[in-house]
């Protein structure tokens, strides 16, 4: 009766940690999109106003501007990097560009010199798109 118990209580903590990591995982901008697009998905409806067209100013994204809640523009588009600011390769490099236009950081990375970003950091970024930057 104590193993089961013990197993019971193990599932219990694991099931738990892995549901807040998912949890963590998602941003509330991402939550929308997800939402979106199970709209659109499940109902086929044309009609349904898909999330990633959202546009923001230059002034919602400034206040997007740390580590926990990290915004950025690039080439006229608005991307929510929060959930990779601590999986950046280039470490807190990424910080720099939170609440910015990061055009100019992403394409010359002027802090190591290595040039723009390669092709696998453009499919990351484009994974983190929420909207374009309007004018």
């Amino acid at each position: 009766m104590n193993k089961i118990m013990t197993v019971l209580v193990l599932l219990l903590v694991i099931g738990g940690g892995f549901y807040f990591y998912k949890m963590r995982q998602n941003t509330p901008a991402k939550i929308e999109v997800m939402k979106q697009e199970e709209k659109t998905e499940n109902n086929g409806d044309d009609k349904v106003v898909d999330a990633k067209k959202k546009s923001y100013s230059m002034d919602e994204v400034v206040k997007h501007n740390n580590a926990s809640d990290c915004w950025m523009a690039v080439n006229g588009k608005v991307y929510d990097a929060t959930s990779f600011v601590g999986n950046h390769p280039g470490g807190p490099a990424i910080l720099k560009g939170c609440g910015t236009d990061a055009t100019k950081l992403f394409e010359e990375r002027p802090t190591n010199n290595k040039g723009p970003h390669p092709e696998q950091a453009r499919e990351q970024l484009a994974k983190l798109y929420i909207g374009e930057l309007s004018k």
